[in-house]
């Protein structure tokens, strides 16, 4: 079997699958999105360099620290991607050997190219607040850049190796703490902040540590067993992860529905939900326990948290624009909580009237916006009290439009599928 033109074949698959889901991914919502969280990002970015009050981060200890934590954050996108099937383990049953040989080179390669993009983006977005620092030479560019692209690829290697039956390599909470954010983030931080004296004894040392991984990588690959359950495993869950990104701005139809208890949560259900009607219940615990909805809930809300504080005060519109897209987005995401219920037989006829069910659901919707919209307006306070009492103004009357005008509008399209 040519593993070389099987891996081709899934690649070019899983691309025409991307472009197809980024068609819909870049509509009206998303585009409006980015151009303004790109503009406040812009913004802020600005406030940092000009703004007299932020002249202590040129001169601070702690500001190559905050920089090589930002670069570890980023660090972390781009995983080994096999492109695996759960079927693969009968349809590839004897062929081991040229699996670890062609077919997760061919993995490892891609998948360095693909995340390399993504760590010279990051370096470049930061290069400014670097520059500005000052003493930045051609030696630490290069080393800071050799260092983040090999120490990659040997995460990739590490990922790899798992892969096998004989790994010594066995996963854990401490190992990924270590290895995927402490070492990265103490040796860039060091990077960043040592005299350029201490480079080229940097680089050699991770040469060796490179080369050293790769020689023991290609030794085991004749006598090791693929271990099929982490594989599949690792393949699913990238792709479930790559469609849990797309269904933040658009509905994925091949995305699982999965649910997870949240302990630390239940305290707080129980408080929210007292006095409550139990199809209220329902949907709360639902939201609480689903693992897509909850989380790209918690992101967005994130996402526009930062943008909101990193906007200089003069630009009210933006402010503004920004928490009604968030109000938009977090509503945009409960919809498909109310679908996925009424997917639920019981759900459909326990004696609880459609109407009833909707209005129930859209005073979910009404108060997870005044939560967001109290988050947002905590943001904004640096702002003064005049431009957040306009802020509240504007998020409540948004938040009204949202919940009287959109969301019946998209439970009435939900309601005929099932007529």
């Amino acid at each position: 079997m040519n593993m070389r033109k099987v891996f081709k074949e899934r690649f070019i698959n899983a691309q025409k699958r991307n472009l197809r889901y980024l068609r819909l991914l870049f509509n009206d919502h998303f585009v409006l999105f980015l151009l303004i969280a790109f503009g406040g990002l812009v913004l802020g970015y600005r406030e940092i360099f000009k703004q007299a009050e932020f002249n202590w981060v040129w001169h601070s200890p702690v500001t190559p620290f905050l920089i090589a934590f930002f670069l570890t954050l980023v660090f972390q996108i781009g995983k080994l991607v096999t492109y695996f099937e759960p079927a693969d383990r009968l349809f590839f049953l004897g062929t081991d050997y040229f699996i670890a040989t062609d077919y997760l080179c061919y993995a490892l390669w891609s998948s360095f190219c693909f995340s390399m993009l993504w760590q010279c983006l990051a370096i470049v977005s930061i290069l400014p607040i670097i520059i500005k620092l000052g003493e930045l030479s051609i030696i630490k560019l290069i080393t800071l850049i050799a260092f983040y692209l090999i120490y990659k690829l040997v995460i990739l290697l590490l990922e790899k190796e798992q892969l096998f039956q004989s790994s010594r390599l066995k996963m854990n909470h401490m190992y990924y703490l270590i290895v995927y954010y402490l070492i990265p983030f103490l040796l860039l931080g060091f990077i960043l902040s040592l005299s350029s004296s201490f480079f080229l004894v940097l680089i050699n040392f991770f040469t060796v540590v490179f080369l050293l991984i790769i020689l023991m990588n290609f030794r085991n690959n004749h006598k090791v067993s693929i271990n099929w359950k982490m594989a599949i495993e690792q393949a699913v869950k990238h792709k479930q992860l790559v469609y849990q990104f797309y269904a933040t701005f658009a509905e994925i139809p091949q995305q699982v529905k999965t649910i997870k208890r949240r302990r630390y949560l239940d305290l707080f259900l129980k408080l929210i939900t007292r006095n409550q009607k139990a199809l209220y219940r329902l949907y709360v615990v639902r939201l609480a326990r689903d693992r897509d909805i909850l989380p790209l809930l918690v992101n967005i809300l994130l996402v526009g948290a930062i943008l909101i504080l990193l906007i200089p005060r003069t630009t009210i519109f933006l402010t503004m624009g920004i928490g009604l897209i968030i109000l938009y987005l977090v509503t945009f995401q409960l919809i498909p909580l109310f679908k996925d219920t009424e997917n639920t037989l019981w759900t459909r006829i326990i004696p609880i009237d459609i109407s009833q069910r909707e209005r129930i659901f859209m005073s979910l919707v009404y108060r997870m916006n005044l939560l967001v919209s109290a988050i947002l307006v905590s943001c904004n306070f640096k702002n003064g009290l005049h431009q957040s009492i306009t802020f509240v103004i504007i998020l409540i009357a948004g938040n009204l439009l949202l919940s009287k005008i959109y969301v019946p509008h998209q439970l009435q399209k939900i309601k005929k599928g099932y007529l």
